[in-house]
């Protein structure tokens, strides 16, 4: 059984869509910086996809307030969404590499992880990426005890 079984074809669309941008503003990241800052994606009810940003203060560094304040963004306009994404570099829970992580949603439909293990090279080199790994995820945008 795959996760597409009983999503719409727009939910589907929705989600592949914010994974290709979130997977490839977070390589880019890598690329450039050597790390992942959380950020968020979303699709708003016309369709239109967004980049969302958290603004921390200047020597904020832990990672868990950026992805807070995303996910706290994509929930205050989470009635104007049709899906949502956070993205935020992880150890993956398997084998404890590396992985930069897209946790996308939907507000009835589904809420999954998606890991992407990678390797850095120098910093101007893009990373060397592994095989998606797909999971269940715990809601976050559309639930009111975010867990991410």
């Amino acid at each position: 059984m795959s996760w597409r079984d009983g999503v719409s074809d727009q939910a589907q669309a929705d989600l592949d869509g914010l994974l290709d941008l979130c997977l490839r503003c977070a390589v880019d990241a890598l690329t450039k910086h050597g790390q992942v800052i959380p950020f968020g994606a979303s699709v708003d009810t016309d369709g239109k996809m967004t980049l969302v940003a958290f603004a921390a203060d200047d020597d904020e560094t832990d990672p868990r307030v950026y992805s807070a304040g995303v996910i706290d963004g994509l929930r205050q306009q989470r009635d104007t969404l049709r899906a949502a994404a956070v993205t935020l570099g992880v150890r993956t829970e398997t084998d404890n590499v590396p992985a930069i992580r897209v946790v996308l949603e939907t507000p009835n439909e589904v809420s999954l992880g998606v890991d992407m293990p990678f390797s850095l090279r120098k910093i101007g080199k893009p990373p060397k990426t592994g095989d998606l790994r797909l999971s269940m995820s715990m809601r976050n945008v559309w639930s009111d005890n975010p867990t991410t």
